[in-house]
């Protein structure tokens, strides 16, 4: 099951929502996040990490959540993802460290120019206010 929403009728004040609980809960770990009625957090340019949110909790509406827990904010022109200037581990997303910054336009560079990345690397399209740009990064795997 990747979604399960449960209603239970009207809350307190027979109004909807008014005893709305909203959570992400990842399986099979059991961790779980609760909404804190944190506001948006403000658009931020690239730190040097970044966070990709576990779908459950964007689809729950608990990014501001995660961004609070790893010091962060979304990054902009990047949708859900999230950056950094700290390494802060989370159940709730997956964290990369980034290792190059290029400009869409500009292909990456032939191999015979400059070492390959690693396998593990994951780039990342964004669309920033100078103009698009790819983001190459690693998967954090030692805390």
């Amino acid at each position: 099951m990747q979604e399960l929403v449960l209603w239970f009728g009207l809350g307190p004040g027979g109004r909807p929502g008014d005893a709305t609980v909203r959570r992400a809960t990842l399986l099979p770990a059991g961790a779980s996040l609760t909404a804190r009625g944190l506001p948006e957090p403000a658009v931020r340019p690239l730190g040097r990490y970044l966070y990709r949110p576990d779908p459950a909790v964007v689809h729950a509406g608990l990014v501001a959540e995660v961004a609070e827990d790893i010091a962060g904010g979304p990054l902009e022109g990047g949708g859900t993802l999230l950056t950094s200037g700290e390494l802060r581990w989370t159940p709730f997303a997956t964290a990369y460290d980034v290792t190059e910054v290029r400009d869409a336009a500009v292909p990456p560079p032939r191999s015979s120019e400059a070492p390959r990345a690693p396998r593990t690397a994951v780039e990342f399209a964004v669309t920033a206010a100078a103009g698009p740009v790819t983001l190459t990064a690693v998967p954090v795997t030692a805390w």
